[in-house]
């Protein structure tokens, strides 16, 4: 269920507010220790990383349905996308490429939905969609016409508990 316009002003107050800033500290923290452990090589895989913060009609939820900080989704839970900047992550040289790493993002939404579990009670989980795996080319008969590759996205689903 959505809040209402006037149940936002009374969610607006800081503390939800203090423990996101909490949360994406903790991820922050996740990342630069993952990424000074990694080589770039070990973090080329890519992928789709969202959170699921409920349950249904948790204040949490509803304050960030309402700071727009995430969106609504079909089961009542706020969902926020992991999407990262290179700001932070150390080496400089390699920061692009490990802020779209998929162990980078599942480092920072792990760390992230167990700040919001310790400090808000919040049932808070993980989803990973893999990008398809890159199969090598092979040679076919004919020289101009490509073999074609194909392959698909794999769901993997954590959930952190209360």
């Amino acid at each position: 269920m959505l809040p209402e316009k006037a149940d936002c002003a009374v969610l607006s107050d800081g503390y939800w507010e203090e423990v996101i800033l909490a949360a994406e500290v903790a991820g922050r923290l996740a990342v630069r220790e993952l990424t000074c452990r990694c080589a770039a090589g070990e973090l080329t895989r890519g992928g789709i990383v969202e959170m699921n913060v409920g349950p249904s009609g948790s204040p949490l939820a509803a304050w960030l349905w309402c700071s727009r900080r995430a969106v609504h989704s079909s089961d009542d839970t706020a969902s926020i996308e992991v999407a990262l900047d290179d700001t932070g992550i150390p080496p400089a040289s390699s920061a692009g490429c490990k802020a779209s790493s998929l162990l980078v993002r599942q480092a920072y939404a792990s760390a992230y939905c167990t700040v919001l579990a310790e400090e808000a009670g919040a049932v808070a989980e993980r989803h990973v969609t893999l990008d398809p795996p890159t199969l090598p080319r092979q040679r076919t008969s004919s020289p101009e016409m490509p073999a074609r590759v194909s392959g698909s996205g794999h769901l993997a689903r954590e959930r952190t508990p209360a």
